[in-house]
């Protein structure tokens, strides 16, 4: 794979990181723009479910980042996104 093609791939993996990370938010914080609070998803979850559900965003988000990461560090300095 070319280092254009990395480009591309690392850009969509920072989307889907944001994806994970807003899936990961929503289940941990109250925010006041959303009409769902991680509170209410609880009481409508059996608690191992929730439980599971959080852990698994968490562990989805740091799959994400540590994927960017690795394919940052190896693209060359002046093609690396921030």
């Amino acid at each position: 794979m070319d280092a254009g093609d990395r480009q591309k791939v690392l850009e969509r993996l920072y989307e889907l990181e944001g994806w994970a990370q807003y899936v990961l938010e929503a289940l941990h914080v109250d925010q006041s723009a959303e009409t769902v609070t991680p509170e209410m998803v609880k009481h409508a979850l059996e608690p191992h479910t929730f439980r599971e559900l959080r852990e698994q965003s968490w562990s989805l988000w740091k799959l994400f980042h540590r994927i960017t990461t690795e394919i940052e560090l190896s693209l060359p300095t002046k093609e690396a996104v921030s």
